[in-house]
């Protein structure tokens, strides 16, 4: 039998190895597994919580071309959320991040770093968002990580209105898998659109919606093909992706509105108002 003695020796033992100081075997895998399950997965939900949120209360503007990306209006809306998102991520580093030669021993520091970013990037703080995702990019080698610092150091440009630089960092981006060569696609697209590539805009979300298969993300974005095409006076293809959208979609707005915009653009293609009077007949027919 153990004396309280000898316990408390195994304790002490156990606690100076697994210091921050000390990289070993049981170190790392203590701080691995606890920056994991506590403070990490605590920010993260703060941040799912958040994200989950932006979609359900998100409105869409029809009358106007569809944000490629949905995120919140206002930067105050989930400070308290994306506060403690803050709060918990920086508790993780500074309680479970092992250097040794300029090296980095627990896993999940990034992950933190990145979290802390993405909150910045919410509450529309991009000057810290940028100086963070820049650091990332600077220190660390994963690649999932690094991936998605990168496409976020783009994203917070576009929202400055810095198109120039978005685009230069962009080009450094290289896809090193299906779900990267995606997302690459979706904010090519993006920037082509802002700086009236409407051509390049158009190759680049065909692409996107080539490797995407959430049906959700699809429809919406075969709805932004049909504006696309429709802004480059291509009534033809912006009538059939309006129409793949009647076929896709169940929320009421976008087929509502995407049977709207394909009357509009056949009676464009015919200079009449024809079409979408008939269809207009046609949805309240169908409202009774």
């Amino acid at each position: 039998m153990f004396s309280n003695k000898n316990i408390i020796l195994v304790f002490l033992f156990l606690a100076c190895s697994c210091s921050t100081t000390n990289n070993n075997f049981f170190s790392r895998n203590y701080h691995n597994t606890t920056a994991r399950y506590n403070s990490y997965f605590n920010a993260q939900q703060n941040i799912k919580n958040c994200e989950k949120n932006m979609k359900q209360v998100f409105v869409e503007e029809y009358d106007k071309m569809l944000d490629f990306y949905i995120t919140t209006k206002e930067g105050n809306t989930y400070n308290n959320k994306l506060d403690k998102a803050i709060e918990k991520s920086q508790k993780n580093i500074l309680q479970h991040s092992i250097i040794e030669k300029g090296q980095e021993y627990c896993k999940w520091i990034d992950d933190s770093y990145l979290t802390i970013a993405k909150s910045y990037y919410y509450k529309k703080d991009y000057i810290k968002a940028k100086e963070t995702l820049k650091y990332i990019i600077g220190t660390y080698k994963e690649d999932r990580v690094l991936f998605e610092a990168k496409i976020m150091l783009v994203k917070c440009y576009i929202e400055t209105k810095d198109v120039y630089f978005a685009k230069l960092e962009i080009e450094k981006i290289k896809a090193k898998n299906k779900k990267q060569e995606k997302e690459l696609n979706k904010i090519y697209s993006y920037i082509d659109y802002l700086n009236n590539d409407i051509e390049n805009s158009i190759e680049k979300t065909k692409k996107y919606l080539s490797l995407e298969k959430n049906k959700t993300k699809k429809t919406r974005h075969t709805y932004i093909l049909a504006q696309l095409y429709e802004k480059q006076k291509n009534f033809t293809e912006a009538y059939e992706n309006y129409k793949k959208v009647v076929k896709m979609s169940s929320d009421y707005d976008m087929v509502f509105n995407s049977k709207l915009k394909k009357a509009k653009v056949v009676d464009i293609q015919k200079n009449t108002t024809t079409e979408i009077e008939e269809e207009l007949k046609q949805m309240l027919k169908d409202e009774k």
